[in-house]
């Protein structure tokens, strides 16, 4: 005998809420494993500076306050100063990209071409030999 279906009902505003405060727990959660796992390793490596170490954290992810002040306890316990841009100034990078072509442009000056791919592990240093492994995916490639 068949069982009559049953009614899903809609999604509601509080389903929403509940799912989006239950991913940023979890989110502020990892975070503070894999940062905290960070700040340690870092004291061990590093413990004979004279200088307070600091934490920087910029973009739209400094401008979530659970996330900063997850980061803020944990700066705190490990001894770590935590610097962060106030909240008007921390906006999502895709916000600050726009923002850099749109001064390049008003300043004149030649936008940029795409001859150059990009590539993972690319170093800081324009000139530096390319890292070992760079451009390849995956851990064992």
């Amino acid at each position: 005998m068949r069982q009559a279906a049953q009614s899903i009902e809609p999604v509601t505003e509080q389903d929403i809420a509940d799912i989006c405060a239950s991913f940023q727990k979890a989110i502020s959660r990892t975070l503070k494993d894999r940062i905290g796992r960070g700040l340690a390793r870092f004291k061990a490596e590093f413990s004979g500076q004279s200088t307070q170490p600091v934490l920087v954290v910029a973009g739209g992810v400094a401008a979530n306050q659970v996330l900063r002040s997850t980061l803020q306890e944990l700066c705190d316990t490990n001894g770590f100063r935590f610097l962060a841009p106030p909240l008007d100034l921390c906006t999502d990078n895709a916000a600050m990209i726009a923002w850099a072509g749109a001064e390049r442009m008003a300043a004149g000056l030649p936008a940029d071409g795409l001859e150059v791919a990009p590539r993972s592990r690319w170093p800081l240093d324009a000139d530096a030999q390319a890292l070992i492994g760079s451009g390849k995916r995956g851990a064992k490639s």
